[in-house]
């Protein structure tokens, strides 16, 4: 889910577009690295995301745990 909605982002449908332009025309060394900076650039991308999560998870995981302490002793 996360991979589609990278891709979808218009940024990346427009790399997209200008890479089939490109192959058309082509350029095909151009194109592809292209290609492959995007790619590279939603694997990163993703990545980072996936890491966030779970940093958010853990402290949100550690807020209930105080939580839960401070008020088993009020």
């Amino acid at each position: 889910m996360l991979l589609f909605k990278e891709v979808i982002s218009p940024f990346y449908v427009f790399q997209i577009y200008s890479v089939l332009v490109w192959y058309n025309d082509n350029y095909q060394y151009y194109a592809s690295i292209i290609v492959l900076m995007s790619v590279m650039s939603i694997a990163m991308d993703i990545f980072q995301t996936r890491r966030q999560e779970k940093k958010l998870r853990s402290m949100l995981l550690m807020l209930f745990y105080c939580l839960n302490v401070l008020l088993l002793f009020t």
